[in-house]
């Protein structure tokens, strides 16, 4: 087969097919071709598949989506991540699907068809779901206090600032090396900061790491002028920062100049913030997850599927034991955190 390339940046290549069995059915079969043809199912609903292809180094090549359209017709999508031509490959990739689903529709009976999608509609509503008599108890929640978390970081910023400077003033700070570290220490103390707080307001708690990372650089800077006042009595703050900018910044034995050392600057801090944002939302939706147990979780979960009120699914959980403002509010960001899991993996 000759097959069509793609040009342009993450190139795809779309085509649509009129199924020849509900949609619901479709789309629980297309599990069982992506899973024969060994890709990484990332994300699932009722009307769409999201899925990885990556290669022996465990790099995305392409991501394949499957998804019903306003006018019930399948849409199915490869997409490039790396190069701005796509050889072929995404049309290829469709093509091996379609011809995968085939193959699996070709070898089971109309019966069993109806069975799949039966299946999946019973499992959509919930319908097998027992209702337990009762409920995993309630952990004892404190009201979310964002000074705790505060006070938190602020002490270990200082700390860490301080460190730094004595590496610096020694000659053993390593660019990129520090960056990274200060990163993954600012982002996986949040795994002891939310549970002392109780606070999970991802906004907010970018902002303080942001003004933490802002803190440690400034005093890693106040730490190293005080060093250097013992010698100079007189040194003053602001001309430690202004004759550090005069001398400018040494890379490779290269002085880059005033310039360079204002970049370098704002390199460490941004650096070290995409470093900690990157892991502060995976710790954060794992925690407020991990605080609710799994038959809470169902327990409203089905109470959603079943279309009752925040209010209704308040009063049931109150009924199972989990009776206060503080309890409903860890439920509810729970669910939200494994819905909002579920669009980023759908959005990768």
């Amino acid at each position: 087969m000759n097959y069509k390339h793609s040009f342009g940046f993450s190139p795809k290549y779309i085509e649509e097919v009129t199924p020849k069995i509900s949609t619901r059915a479709y789309i629980e079969i297309a599990k069982k071709a992506y899973e024969k043809l060994d890709w990484e199912l990332i994300y699932e609903n009722d009307s769409e598949l999201n899925g990885l292809r990556c290669n022996d180094f465990g790099s995305v090549k392409e991501k394949i989506s499957i998804s019903v359209t306003d006018a019930k017709k399948i849409k199915i999508q490869s997409k490039s991540e790396n190069g701005i031509w796509d050889m072929g490959n995404n049309h290829k990739r469709v093509k091996t699907f379609i011809e995968t689903f085939d193959s699996i529709l070709d070898s089971i009976t109309a019966e069993e068809i109806k069975q799949i999608e039966e299946k999946a509609i019973a499992k959509d509503n919930w319908d097998d779901y027992v209702i337990p008599e009762k409920l995993t108890p309630p952990l004892k929640y404190k009201e979310p206090f964002i000074p705790s978390l505060i006070i938190g970081y602020l002490l270990l910023a200082l700390g860490l600032g301080y460190i730094i400077s004595l590496l610096s003033l020694n000659g053993l700070y390593v660019l990129f090396l520090f960056e990274v570290l200060v990163g993954l220490i600012l982002s996986y103390s949040l795994k002891i900061f939310l549970p002392l707080s109780g606070y999970t307001d991802f906004k907010n708690i970018k902002m303080v790491i942001l003004g933490s990372i802002i803190l440690l650089f400034l005093s890693n800077q106040f730490f190293q002028f005080l060093h250097f006042q013992k010698e100079y009595t007189e040194l003053t703050f602001g001309t430690f920062i202004s004759e550090r900018l005069k001398q400018g910044f040494l890379l490779k034995g290269i002085n880059i100049g005033t310039v360079g050392q204002i970049a370098i600057w704002v390199f460490q801090i941004g650096f070290s913030y995409l470093i900690a944002y990157i892991n502060v939302l995976k710790i954060i939706i794992g925690y407020t997850i991990d605080r609710v147990p799994d038959d809470v979780i169902n327990f409203a979960i089905y109470n959603m599927a079943k279309n009752k009120t925040e209010s209704e699914i308040k009063t049931e959980l109150s009924k199972k034991g989990w009776k206060n403002e503080i309890e409903h509010e860890v439920v509810f960001e729970a669910i939200g955190c494994i819905y909002g899991g579920q669009q980023i993996n759908r959005n990768i």
